[in-house]
């Protein structure tokens, strides 16, 4: 399942795992080495999501 917003994906299967690892392990640098992932491209993902739902609501 993915939630878009405009052309953005706000919320699709790659985020919610980012999302889980980072409460899982407390931190977005923790949480993306956990998914094999560069600390950049996490924080990318997180940022889009922030963006894409700021406006929501």
């Amino acid at each position: 399942m993915r939630i878009r917003n405009g052309d953005a994906v706000a919320l699709g299967p790659g985020k919610v795992d980012l999302l889980e690892a980072i409460r899982e392990h407390g931190s977005i640098s923790a949480a993306a080495r956990s998914l094999d992932m560069s600390y950049r491209r996490a924080w990318l993902l997180i940022d889009e999501l922030n963006r894409s739902t700021a406006h929501c609501g």
